[in-house]
């Protein structure tokens, strides 16, 4: 746990997440006993690794690798779409295993069509996803470049399906990153938690087709996991079985992958343990926007008040802390850069967060200004102002009554 902790002070996050590796001494596992070849527990909100086992030994992602695919054809493909079965498309995927039995000329919503690909792992409305995005071929080369541009430096997609071949392969680290990821997306993270949904009759099916999530984590049952949100689970007979899910209590968000299990049992079995040992070791502390506030520096020419640069939180903060590290201890300031020059363009500020006193992490604020008129005093101003023409008030009414004991009026 030691060794831990010093990994754990950095993992404050805001707008950009910060993913922190054990070092090689520490890549050791040290969690729950598991039956897993290959495991990793990863904080949700920053991607912090907290246990790893063999986390980046290459697997077969199964029926994952359609993750990647309906995330990546949602981002370019409208939801409320209907996708007619094109001969061609009907011709692509074996009609024998993994089919929702969708018929040539049959038309579905997209959003149909997702749903079953991620709880019934439908190759047929995989298949259909793909005729819609422009072909397989483009959702394939999408999918990979997807892959690198998130740095999933083990995985690689030789078919949209996750059918086992040789150029079809990821990491549970991947996995982990992947479902982290994709779940920025809200469209796909409800398709991705739904445990059931319901298919309405189409132009060539009259009775409702009813899915259920085949990952059991989400479904009521023996292997039920009340923490869990979401999961899939995937299998191939070389390469056996996987699963990545996430769960939540409290606070504490966390996403687990698991692969090279002999059964679904298994994979329940570990992950729950991957979890319960998450829950039990961390929790999340979380400091609002509101909380932090704002910082105002007054910028003044000479000695007038002629604005107010205004910094601001971007977002609310988490940090993820071991069990034994009070919270109390999490304190923040905002440091600003410039805070004595007349030119707001040069300032600058930022969070400083500090635990125990020890810094460890930085967080640029926002910055917005607002200008005051020219009229607008300072209170030492102000207070001269006021004299002054109280001054020339009765100067003025002295000024009248002179004139008027002499009979005279004063000049116009």
């Amino acid at each position: 746990m030691r060794r831990f902790l010093t990994i754990l002070l950095s993992l404050l996050t805001a707008v950009m997440p910060v993913t922190v590796h054990a070092t090689e001494e520490e890549n050791t596992y040290q969690g729950p006993e598991i039956a897993a070849e290959a495991a990793v527990l990863i904080d949700a909100s920053t991607g912090t690794v907290l246990l790893e086992k063999n986390a980046d030994a290459r697997y077969a992602p199964a029926g994952l690798a359609k993750m990647m695919g309906i995330y990546t054809a949602s981002e370019s493909i409208r939801d409320n779409r209907q996708v007619t079965m094109a001969s061609d498309t009907f011709a692509t995927y074996d009609h024998a295993v993994s089919v929702l039995w969708i018929q040539e000329e049959e038309t579905l919503n997209i959003r149909d069509l997702e749903y079953a690909s991620m709880l019934s792992n439908a190759n047929d409305t995989m298949a259909m996803i793909a005729q819609e995005y422009g072909g397989a071929d483009k959702l394939l080369t999408a999918m990979n470049k997807q892959a690198s541009d998130w740095e999933l430096e083990n995985t690689h997609f030789g078919n949209i399906f996750g059918l086992y071949d040789e150029e079809t392969y990821s990491s549970v680290r991947d996995l982990a990153v992947l479902t982290r990821r994709a779940l920025r997306s809200d469209r796909f993270a409800s398709v991705y938690r739904a445990n059931s949904y319901i298919i309405q009759p189409t132009n060539l099916q009259l009775n409702q087709r009813v899915l259920a999530a085949g990952c059991e984590l989400i479904r009521a049952g023996n292997d039920h996991y009340a923490e869990a949100q979401g999961c899939k689970i995937g299998y191939t007979k070389e390469g056996g079985f996987v699963l990545s899910a996430e769960a939540r209590r409290g606070n504490t968000v966390l996403i687990a992958a698991v692969a090279g299990e002999s059964s679904e049992a298994a994979c329940y079995k570990d992950i729950r343990a991957l979890f319960e040992y998450g829950f039990e070791h961390y929790r999340t502390v979380t400091i609002t926007k509101e909380e932090i506030g704002e910082e105002v520096v007054e910028v003044y020419e000479g000695r007038r008040h002629t604005m107010n640069v205004i910094f601001t939180a971007a977002n609310d903060f988490s940090a993820l802390l071991p069990a034994t590290v009070s919270e109390d201890l999490l304190t923040y300031e905002a440091e600003v850069v410039g805070r004595d020059s007349s030119d707001p363009t040069v300032m600058s500020a930022e969070l400083v967060f500090k635990l125990d006193g020890t810094e460890v992490t930085r967080v640029p604020m926002e910055k917005r200004t607002e200008t005051y008129q020219n009229e607008t005093l300072t209170g030492e101003e102000s207070t001269l102002r006021y004299y002054f023409d109280l001054f020339s008030i009765g100067v003025l009414v002295l000024f009248f009554f002179f004139f008027a004991g002499k009979g005279l009026r004063p000049p116009e």
